[in-house]
């Protein structure tokens, strides 16, 4: 047993192995982020778990296209707003809509870039600078951050 000078050393060291995270000052960012898509708003939320991030980066994977095609699904339903995730897919599901491979990866880079505050490097065809914009679908969508 240890003694008594011997146990405080000890319990000093445990101490300075510890390191303290709290979550209490990541409130909610106030922004409004809105994906609009040809002439359809979506709200998405401005932020999500980073375990959710987290989880769909581990599920990219170039070698199987159905399994990151998954992920981009499933990352798309928990970043777009409750209110409006069946719109959203019910929208992009409809052919009339015409919303390819392309266009929807773009909105995943787009929304990640949002939820994550870090900007990706623009795509070499996009004509507005904005990532979301290209030659892609027949009224090249637009995105809108609204604060």
């Amino acid at each position: 047993m240890p003694t008594g000078s011997h146990l405080t050393d000890r319990i000093l060291t445990v101490a300075m192995r510890r390191k303290k995270f709290s979550t209490r000052g990541n409130v909610g960012s106030d922004d409004v982020v809105i994906l609009e898509l040809n002439d359809r708003e979506f709200k998405c939320k401005s932020r999500i778990p980073g375990i959710v991030l987290m989880r769909w980066v581990s599920h990219i994977d170039q070698d199987d296209p159905a399994k990151s095609a998954g992920a981009v699904e499933e990352l798309m339903r928990q970043s777009i707003a409750p209110d409006d995730v069946d719109d959203f897919f019910e929208y992009i599901e409809d052919p009339v809509n015409d919303v390819d491979i392309k266009t929807l990866s773009q909105m995943a880079g787009w929304v990640v870039e949002q939820l994550t505050g870090n900007p990706t490097q623009e795509s070499s065809d996009s004509s507005s600078g904005s990532r979301w914009s290209g030659p892609g679908s027949k009224d090249e969508p637009s995105v809108k951050a609204v604060t």
